[in-house]
């Protein structure tokens, strides 16, 4: 802009991270990746959360309502209002009855913005100190993670990883910056063996 900022959230949904998880199960897109690299859609599948774009001729109904425990619904990007962010339109199918996941599936794929359906991946628990508002260390119990990888994209367009951030939330599958929720830097480093 002529202020010097830089757009860095797409502002088209196509672009938003949970429709491309979806588009890199679609056999064209596997057929262009594996053009570029034969071992790349087998990276994919093993860490990217299966996700299934929620409209007619994308999604097998039957299959997410007949495997419930297994899928969680959400908003895949931008909806014009704030639903898209904080877990607002997250549903976790184990959590439902099968006639409320019914109708939320339904009711999701008649939505005018996008809807992903994801498969859901338990995530490690972790017992995790942290500090309460009084500034005392308290221990967080069965606390779900959430890791957030941070990237740049260089000029010369090769990317980098510029960090990690870890949420962590107890009793909830909907793991995002709550008041109730922890959150830190994450480092990895190569260890020598």
């Amino acid at each position: 802009t002529e202020r010097g900022a830089t757009i860095i959230n797409p502002p088209w949904f196509c672009l938003e991270s949970k429709v491309l998880m979806a588009a890199a199960r679609l056999p064209s897109v596997q057929t262009r990746i594996r053009e570029r690299d034969p071992e790349a859609v087998q990276v994919l599948h093993r860490f990217l959360a299966e996700t299934r774009l929620l409209a007619d001729g994308f999604v097998d109904l039957e299959e997410l309502e007949r495997d419930r425990a297994f899928w969680l619904t959400k908003s895949a990007g931008w909806d014009g209002h704030n639903w898209s962010w904080g877990a607002r339109s997250l549903e976790v199918g184990v959590q439902t009855s099968e006639a409320e996941w019914a109708r939320n599936l339904r009711s999701r794929m008649a939505l005018p913005h996008p809807m992903v359906a994801q498969h859901f991946i338990k995530s490690r628990v972790f017992r995790v100190p942290y500090l309460d508002l009084d500034g005392g260390v308290k221990m967080m119990e069965d606390a779900r993670s959430r890791l957030t990888p941070f990237f740049i994209r260089q000029p010369d367009g090769s990317v980098e990883m510029a960090g990690s951030m870890i949420t962590l939330r107890r009793d909830s599958y909907r793991i995002h910056g709550a008041s109730d929720a922890a959150e830190g830097a994450v480092v990895f480093v190569d260890e020598e063996v």
